[in-house]
């Protein structure tokens, strides 16, 4: 009996063992640590692991922009743009123009389209022209604002002589050390945009510095010659300016020729005092509209703004009746 116990008990040690055993041999067999993993294979691309897996790597930081800007949107152009505005008038003089300012976006990472020179009309100042300074500048375009030599003469000359020297001058401060548009003016995106006398002065410089332009727009020119440059220009006027009368205008538009772009806007009810600080805010925003979203095309390249000229926003401003007829509002894109 006892001989059998002995055996029986033998046995089941040796049943014990096996187990033993067999549990060493699974742990043998076992995945390694996951940093010997990490280490010795290559992690799947994300498209190739299986949907059911609930530990897909990370998906790497997209990395800023390189020059750090922010993305530019759509603005509408009748109101002012995104960016702050500062002034200055240090270091501008020129023998074209009696005295000027610059208006430009303050923010160090505004997107800048380009430059323009803008001006008033007969008895004029440059003051009096700061609200469409400030607006283009808070649109990215760099404007210089002057008052001519003589803002009491009758001789558009006078006028032309201005938006030349400020077309010079935005090009020099944009290299000059130490001016506040510094590597901001691209010389190949200037333009000409000029009021009354300013906006006749508009065309005979554009007439003689040709495609230095980028585009121009003159606003109620004070009896205007043909625009004969093959630049992007745009007439603006106004169907009550008894001063700068509408159809001289449309006659100068009619006689340009249509190898390059060109529109006129007649604005239903605009008089030749709107135009300057004071005017009717309705107009301002006509005015700050087309000349703005002309520019953000013709001079910044910017297809988006086509809609203000050519597409569903251009027929919303001639359903709220910017225009008292079909034909006040003309383009040759």
């Amino acid at each position: 009996m006892k001989s059998i116990l002995i055996m029986l008990l033998s046995l089941a040690l040796a049943a014990c063992g096996d187990a033993s055993f067999q549990r060493e041999r699974s742990s043998d067999r076992s995945p390694a640590p996951d940093t010997q993993d990490e280490e010795t294979s290559t992690p799947m691309p994300e498209t190739t692991l299986p949907e059911s897996s609930d530990q897909l790597p990370e998906k790497p930081a997209t990395p800023p922009p390189a020059d750090d800007k922010v993305p530019e949107a759509l603005y509408y152009p009748g109101r002012p743009g995104p960016y702050a505005v500062t002034t200055y008038t240090e270091n501008l003089a020129d023998p074209g123009y009696n005295s000027a300012i610059v208006y430009y976006p303050s923010d160090p990472k505004a997107v800048i389209i380009g430059a323009s020179t803008l001006s008033g009309g007969f008895t004029n100042t440059k003051e009096q022209m700061s609200w469409l300074g400030q607006h283009l500048a808070s649109h990215g375009i760099i404007a210089l604002v002057f008052t001519p030599t003589n803002n009491q003469s009758l001789n558009p000359v006078i006028w032309a002589n201005g938006h030349k020297g400020g077309f010079q001058k935005l090009k020099a401060e944009g290299q000059r050390a130490g001016s506040p548009i510094q590597g901001k003016v691209d010389a190949s995106r200037i333009g000409i945009m000029g009021y009354s006398m300013g906006g006749a002065g508009t065309i005979l410089a554009v007439n003689e510095l040709g495609t230095a332009v980028k585009a121009a727009v003159p606003i109620c020119a004070f009896r205007p010659v043909t625009p004969t440059a093959a630049i992007p220009l745009m007439l603006l006027t106004g169907t009550n300016d008894t001063v700068a009368i509408p159809g001289n205008i449309i006659n100068a538009y009619e006689a340009m020729p249509d190898t390059s772009p060109k529109a006129l806007a007649n604005f239903s009810g605009m008089t030749h005092l709107d135009v300057p600080n004071g005017g009717a805010a309705a107009q301002h925003e006509n005015i700050a509209y087309y000349g703005t979203a002309w520019y953000r095309v013709y001079m910044g390249g910017d297809a988006r703004y086509k809609t203000y000229l050519s597409g569903d926003e251009q027929k919303k401003k001639v359903d709220a009746g910017t225009f008292a007829n079909a034909d006040d509002f003309r383009l040759v894109p």
